[in-house]
């Protein structure tokens, strides 16, 4: 079973309906099969203004996450996800992430740069492409901009991996996504240093 995180939600495809439905999903599928208790839930979900039955009203969405075929398991004090037979975009981006970083402090900068790009693959739906550069704070719920801001830090970091990958290995691609994170507002300083580097590896530098 699939849960894509890095945009829409969806499990195995299928859109997750309803804003309090895809908060309380988002968190239990990016924490890794851990438990996460009932007040950061409830949070997550009500964002400080909870219904005065929350544990009641918790207890009914979590029902209906597990109608989606989600195997959420209550716990001592909140709900876990197992991610047994289970995958999470954000969870694969991640560790693809880390080992790339690995592999470019010690190993080949070619393995790197592979987990860089199998990474930069994962957002690239049409529906995990969009969320992150759409979502502004007036056209977003509070949820969705905390989502947008996360996706789009690991979006960047991604990217920034990426380009220091291929750097090390003499061959810098298109830096379409580099030039986007950048220049974004306010501007991205690490990651416009980083882009000066790749124009001018590229013999751009009079665009740096």
């Amino acid at each position: 079973m699939q849960i894509t995180v890095l945009g829409a939600l969806a499990v195995d495809g299928r859109a997750v309906r309803g804003q309090r439905l895809s908060d309380l999903v988002r968190p239990l599928g990016g924490a890794r099969g851990r438990a996460i208790a009932l007040a950061s839930l409830v949070e997550s979900v009500w964002h400080g203004s909870p219904p005065d039955d929350e544990v009641g009203a918790l207890q009914a969405l979590v029902a209906r996450v597990r109608r989606t075929g989600l195997a959420v398991v209550t716990t001592a004090d909140g709900y876990r996800l197992p991610l047994d037979g289970l995958t999470v975009d954000v969870v694969e981006a991640e560790a693809l992430l880390a080992r790339g970083r690995r592999d470019l402090g010690a190993g080949p900068p070619r393995t790197a740069l592979d987990a860089a790009r199998q990474a930069r693959a994962l957002f690239d739906d049409p529906g995990a492409a969009a969320s992150p550069w759409a979502s502004t704070p007036t056209t977003a719920s509070r949820s969705d901009g905390h989502v947008a801001a996360r996706t789009v830090r690991l979006l960047a970091d991604v990217v920034a991996l990426r380009t220091e990958a291929a750097l090390a290995t003499g061959a810098v691609d298109a830096l379409d996504d580099l030039r986007a994170l950048a220049l974004r507002t306010p501007p991205d300083e690490p990651l416009v240093a980083l882009l000066v580097r790749a124009l001018a590896a590229q013999g751009r530098a009079a665009e740096a």
